[in-house]
């Protein structure tokens, strides 16, 4: 059994804050917490189901 788990998108994260000034550091994280799924840490499988 392993915990699925929310993985950051560095490069785009970075590059995109350097280009807009920061600003988009707003918009990344309301994506983030509201529309990011979880998924396998293992295998980065995004629809998962409780058994």
């Amino acid at each position: 059994m392993v915990e699925p788990t929310k993985k950051v998108s560095w490069f785009p994260l970075i590059l995109l804050s350097f280009i807009t000034g920061g600003s988009w550091l707003i918009i990344y994280a309301i994506y983030y917490f509201i529309f990011k799924s979880s998924e396998c840490p293992m295998c980065g499988a995004k629809n998962l189901k409780k058994r």
